[in-house]
């Protein structure tokens, strides 16, 4: 991850993306996990059910962990 420069702009630009999928699902994954197509194994906090979206905006396109949500109440699971 690249740090942040207290003298660049953190709100340069809005991010707008197509949700691919909208369900409520288990925030915690249950069955055998693999890894993604970058090597890594996720893991999720169980949290209870929750209102998820798959968005079309993914690492190939931009380091999704430097991204802040608008609204407070939502999260993002990298």
């Amino acid at each position: 991850m690249t740090k942040r420069s207290p003298f660049r702009y953190q709100d340069a630009f809005v991010l707008h993306s197509e949700i691919l999928e909208l369900k409520t699902k288990p925030s915690a994954l249950t069955g055998e996990r693999g890894q993604d197509a970058f090597g890594r194994q996720a893991t999720f906090d169980d949290r209870g059910t929750r209102l998820r979206a798959l968005l079309n905006t993914g690492n190939e396109d931009l380091e999704i962990g430097g991204l802040t949500p608008f609204d407070p109440q939502v999260s993002l699971l990298l």
